[in-house]
């Protein structure tokens, strides 16, 4: 089975033998309470979720998601940037938030199962979702910046790349100017993660956009852009300003760039907790996620 890979706000964690990741869970069908750590799920296609808030908070949609589609759920954390002002220094900022996951991904990737285990983790079958920041961050990894030091310190490798079969992003933030310009309460998270906006070539942050970043050369990942009506946070401009950048970036968009922004009504979070979101999904991944090799 392949592997789903959800993202959530929080601080970066996955049971890995690597000093960053400790406490990740996978969940998984035919565990009656859901959640085993990491080390046990092998043999299983992947799913890499990234909801906005920590992972603990998100095992209602793991377990929807685990039902749906049959594959095996991670729910790895990132840390934080501090509220300003903070006496942290130097402050934590993008792009460490998407550095964090992009290690998560190689140790997913690299990490292979004690000699006891009769089970096996199938690295060539990935699929990716983000939430919220978490959209940004995948969009952020998969796509490559324009502007050095707007995307993530280093690459993430070609051999990790090229297992991540699909990429669903959903009530994600993608242009952060565009942002402002209709929530401009906004300014201060948006500060935190990426600096005082003053110090911004222009007084913009267009350079951190992923509406401004390009897709990566020959990639064959399918993208599922995602948007609830019911979003009371972020409007449908964000989804909307990101399907037109990626079916105006891809090669052949009626194959690779799919949109859903009428099915779902549920709010901002509260659209995560639905059946319907993890049945949008399911149906989308399934039907992309090639055979197990």
């Amino acid at each position: 089975m392949p592997i789903i890979i959800l993202y959530t706000n929080g601080t970066c964690s996955i049971h890995a033998p690597t000093s960053l990741f400790q406490s990740s869970f996978l969940f998984t069908v035919g565990h009656g309470e859901g959640t085993i750590p990491f080390a046990s799920f092998f043999g299983l296609h992947l799913i890499l979720l990234s909801p906005s808030g920590d992972k603990s908070e998100h095992h209602i949609l793991a377990r929807n998601l685990v039902e749906a589609t049959g594959f095996a759920v991670a729910i790895p954390n990132y840390r934080l940037s501090p509220r300003q002002p903070t006496t942290i220094e130097p402050p934590f900022r993008h792009p460490g938030h998407v550095d964090d996951i992009v290690s998560a991904l190689i140790t997913i990737h690299s990490w292979e199962p004690p000699s006891t285990t009769a089970l096996r983790l199938n690295h060539t079958s990935m699929h990716l979702i983000g939430h919220s920041c978490g959209a940004y961050m995948i969009s952020a990894i998969l796509m490559e910046a324009r502007v050095p030091g707007a995307g993530p310190t280093w690459p993430l490798p070609e051999t990790v790349h090229s297992t991540i079969q699909t990429a669903t992003i959903a009530e994600g933030i993608y242009d952060l100017d565009l942002l402002l310009v209709l929530f401009p309460k906004y300014q201060y998270f948006v500060e935190d993660a990426f600096g005082e906006r003053e110090a911004q070539p222009g007084s913009s942050f267009t350079k951190f956009s992923v509406t401004q970043f390009v897709l990566a050369k020959n990639s064959m990942i399918r993208w599922f852009v995602i948007q609830s009506t019911g979003d009371k946070l972020i409007d449908v401009n964000q989804a909307e300003a990101m399907i037109s950048h990626l079916e105006a970036s891809h090669k052949t968009p009626t194959t690779h760039v799919f949109q859903d922004i009428s099915t779902l009504n549920a709010d901002h979070d509260a659209v995560l907790q639905t059946k319907e979101f993890a049945l949008l999904v399911a149906d989308f991944v399934k039907a992309r996620a090639e055979p197990m090799k």
